[in-house]
């Protein structure tokens, strides 16, 4: 797995070091209207602060790679489209163990469905969900486990290998699969990216998820005839073609 320092983040020495840097930089000739400006804009300008420093400042000489620039960039994406400003210093990543499995999928810390869901109504047009959704309970649930990764196959469609296969048959051969929530995550990520809609022509099964009682599982598509993501239920034990799961690599 990737850690700290596997990962290549600065040790905390560097760190206090650089704090210690900004501060004796900030100018000592602004005027109180403009530090009064920024004291109101903090999080304007940590953000500007961070595209500086990661960029390599005005010479633009740093350049992340690998792990690092994957890492970046969902911190930029959950500050920028969530405001959430994350630190990643502890966050573990599951071993790149298969070449198939590709994205890299970090979920933050304290997200729903709802707050997903509006992210997608937001970009694109969402069908109404079922009025139960609130009753679904996730294998991985960031409201208790924090922030976390995943990865899992960069596909628009839901994997091929897992079609006609019940929720239930797909746990039982191949554990936790995609979660609603992180379903959705990568609906808005990949329509950032792309412009265009995962599953298209499939179905994802979230066997991740389930609604408690009865045991249901959400499934999450994109309506070609209406133009719109979808979210519905289905047995546990329905399965056909278009039906598929979407395995996952998670700690």
């Amino acid at each position: 797995m990737v850690t700290r320092e596997t990962a290549n983040f600065a040790s905390v020495g560097q760190v206090k070091e650089l704090i210690s840097a900004l501060a004796q930089s900030v100018s000592t000739d602004l005027t109180a209207e403009q530090a009064q400006y920024w004291i109101g804009h903090k999080k304007q300008l940590g953000k500007k602060l961070k595209m500086f420093l990661k960029e390599g400042g005005l010479g633009g000489v740093v350049r992340l790679t690998g792990v690092d620039a994957l890492l970046a960039e969902w911190q930029d994406f959950w500050l920028e489209d969530f405001d959430k400003d994350l630190d990643f210093s502890k966050l573990r990543l599951p071993e790149f163990a298969n070449q198939t499995f590709n994205r890299l999928l970090v979920m933050a810390e304290g997200m729903t469905f709802r707050c997903l869901y509006k992210a997608c109504s937001k970009l694109f047009p969402c069908g109404e969900y079922p009025a139960d959704v609130g009753a679904v309970i996730s294998d991985r649930d960031p409201m208790k486990i924090g922030t976390y990764a995943i990865r899992i196959r960069d596909r628009a469609e839901a994997d091929y290998e897992l079609s006609n296969f019940s929720a239930d048959t797909l746990t039982r051969i191949c554990g936790s699969g995609i979660t609603l929530e992180e379903r959705l995550l990568y609906e808005v990520v990949y329509f950032k990216e792309t412009g265009k809609h995962l599953d298209r022509n499939t179905k994802t099964l979230c066997n991740g998820s389930r609604h408690h009682p009865s045991g249901a599982v959400p499934i999450v598509y994109w309506n070609t005839h209406f133009g719109m993501m979808q979210i519905n239920f289905c047995s546990p034990f329905e399965q056909n073609e278009f039906l598929r799961g979407r395995s996952c690599f998670a700690l």
